[in-house]
């Protein structure tokens, strides 16, 4: 059974399904019927102003994991986390900093969903794109993930190939060799390493039928190849009926790679969480 699930959007996120039982307790609920042990609660919060940018009340965010941690404490580990995206603009990281300062959480999911250039995988009408476009495209999310990556106030970088849920999603490019990509994301990797953060496996793919978490396979061994120890494991559900769903797969495989646990996160300190 999943250890932990450190990525989940309750109905405070505004891309999550908006019914009044998507909240916090039936995610609680869910976990401990699963078997999970800890949990992070990461609410979107996207800082750009572009009409694909998905987000939430911060401070509902926070007052939700209180009375989660309250009501379930005794039974479950449960972080407030934040899903802070696009802090790597200048423009941004101003906003990224005072959420931070004034929301305190557990733990910083860092990602990137729109790349500088407006390219928004969620909304865009991929038939409006040839395939040379796309792969440009991923090319530019490559580059500012590095970006992001080197520099950004973050704990664990999330779901690092997203625009492949998209593009397999709208069944464009086919299931891409990612081992063509290795020089970059092993640039990446080292920069992870050498700022101590840790690697997201986000399976929310497998729950279709692209059967790559992101960061596929192929990238996972590559990274612990490269001496990559510290990783989150994350459903990316935002529904409380996909908690936890399909993490049981990607460790699995980490653990056939010699990896003895995750990483789980409480005041942004890590604590090492072994399998059992």
């Amino acid at each position: 059974m999943p250890i932990c699930d450190m990525h989940m959007h309750t109905r405070i996120s505004s891309d999550a399904d908006q019914s009044l039982e998507n909240n916090v307790l039936s995610f609680c609920e869910t976990a401990i019927k699963r078997g999970i042990k800890h949990i992070a609660f990461t609410e979107h919060y996207d800082i750009i102003p572009d009409p694909g940018a998905i987000t939430c009340d911060a401070l509902e965010a926070k007052e939700a994991a209180r009375l989660a941690k309250e009501r379930y404490g005794d039974r479950l580990d449960i972080m407030h986390g934040i899903e802070l995206a696009h802090i790597h603009r200048p423009e941004c990281t101003a906003e990224g900093k005072r959420v931070l300062d004034e929301v305190n959480p557990d733990f910083v999911l860092g990602s990137l969903h729109i790349n500088d250039d407006g390219t928004d995988y969620y909304t865009m009408d991929f038939s409006q794109y040839s395939d040379e476009f796309l792969l440009s495209s991923l090319d530019d999310y490559l580059s500012q993930i590095i970006h992001f990556a080197s520099f950004c106030d973050f704990d664990s970088l999330a779901h690092c190939t997203y625009p492949l849920r998209y593009f397999h999603m709208h069944s464009r490019l086919g299931i891409i060799d990612m081992k063509k990509y290795s020089e970059p994301y092993s640039e990446l990797f080292r920069v992870l390493m050498k700022r101590g953060k840790s690697l997201e496996i986000n399976s929310s793919t497998l729950r279709g039928d692209y059967r790559q978490p992101l960061p596929c396979f192929d990238l996972i061994k590559l990274y612990v190849d490269l001496g990559g120890k510290k990783f989150t494991l994350g459903s990316d559900s935002h529904h409380y009926d996909l908690v936890g769903t399909k993490i049981d797969e990607v460790q699995e495989f980490i653990k056939s790679l010699g990896v003895e646990g995750v990483m789980t996160y409480h005041n942004r300190q890590e604590s090492f969480v072994k399998f059992d």
